[in-house]
């Protein structure tokens, strides 16, 4: 009983908000080209995948909560239930990151990924949180400590219509299949994203946590545009 007591004041809702907040001051100081990674791709203007496409990996700071977070969840971590809480947990974190933070996310990632881009002709109107992952409560080299990393050779002016990085991914986590296996079956049918691909890396990062993000990256109507630019 007092296991199951602990765990429950480990994975608390408060913990959660006080979590978000942690995580949001680390991305709104710390986010920058080299610990913010993405990977989009547009077609006639719109995006062409609603999945996760900017990441962002980061560890935890010596006195902080999360630290003291990361050695709870270990104590608590083989307790019989623990999976399934966990990802309870998780849920709120995010419900969390959305729900206060997202029109601040919108800023640094407009910054980062964008350059600062005019709000007018890049405008993010969908961002969000999709998932968190906290390493060091699982294994650091399944599929969350690295970032996949598509090596193409494309005729030149050619644009992407997938995001193949995250196809493969995804595939994996669906089917148990190899990115070998996966990237075989996509050159077979025929789409060009995969044909041209010549290879992938992985990109290990030594972090304990990532945040996964999805934002809409498309540029705005050429009419918006325009009404801007007229006033």
């Amino acid at each position: 009983m007092e296991k199951e007591i602990n765990i429950n004041n480990v994975l608390s809702d408060g913990n959660a908000r006080v979590m978000a907040e942690e995580f949001f001051k680390d991305f709104s100081k710390n986010a920058d080209s080299t610990n913010l990674d993405f990977d989009f791709s547009i077609n006639k203007g719109a995006m062409v995948s609603e999945s996760v496409n900017t990441k962002y990996a980061f560890n935890s700071k010596t006195g902080s909560f999360t630290e003291s977070f990361i050695k709870s969840v270990k104590e608590v971590s083989d307790h019989e239930n623990f999976q399934s809480l966990f990802k309870d947990f998780l849920d709120k974190l995010i419900y969390n990151l959305n729900k206060k933070y997202k029109d601040e996310i919108r800023k640094v990632v407009r910054k980062v990924v964008l350059g600062d881009a005019e709000e007018f002709l890049f405008p993010i109107k969908n961002i969000k949180v999709v998932n968190v992952e906290i390493n060091h409560a699982f294994e650091k080299d399944g599929d969350g400590g690295y970032v996949l990393q598509i090596e193409k050779k494309a005729p030149k002016g050619y644009i992407s219509k997938r995001s193949v990085a995250a196809e493969l991914i995804q595939g994996r986590i669906n089917t148990g299949k190899s990115y070998e296996e996966l990237l075989e079956e996509g050159k077979k049918t025929g789409y060009l994203d995969y044909v041209y691909v010549t290879g992938y890396s992985k990109k290990y990062y030594e972090t304990e946590f990532f945040i996964g993000i999805y934002a809409d990256y498309s540029p705005a109507p050429y009419d918006d545009v325009k009404k801007v630019m007229k006033r």
